[in-house]
């Protein structure tokens, strides 16, 4: 395996190398009104025959208000891994705790593979 140094940036904001695995666990989220810029760039960077994982916030989620965050639906997941084979688009949405005490979680969980 080969691993490469990259800066931290916000997706839209950097060109990602190519790569056989694209895990942005819980980073899309936080791009806020940047996210189809952001999963445009995630997914390019995906290698023929390689994988994207991700998650990303559903409408249900406590923190989809906020504006430094973004939600999807399915139709939206669908229209973003267009030309993927997907794996698995699994929603899951539950009351649980994060550090600051209890909020309503509510996310998709998108594995997805850009055919070889």
């Amino acid at each position: 395996l080969e691993f490469r140094r990259v800066l931290f940036r916000s997706f839209h904001e950097m060109a990602l190398p190519q790569a056989d695995l694209v895990f942005a666990s819980l980073s899309l989220p936080f791009s806020g009104a940047h996210l189809e810029a952001s999963m445009r760039r995630a997914l390019q960077a995906v290698k023929p025959g390689g994988w994207f994982v991700g998650v990303l916030f559903g409408h249900n989620d406590t923190w989809a208000p906020d504006d430094d965050v973004a939600s999807v639906d399915a139709a939206m997941i669908e229209e973003f891994i267009e030309g993927f084979d997907p794996i698995e688009v699994e929603e899951e949405e539950f009351d649980g705790p994060y550090s600051r005490g209890d909020k309503h979680w509510h996310w998709y969980v998108v594995v997805a593979q850009r055919p070889a």
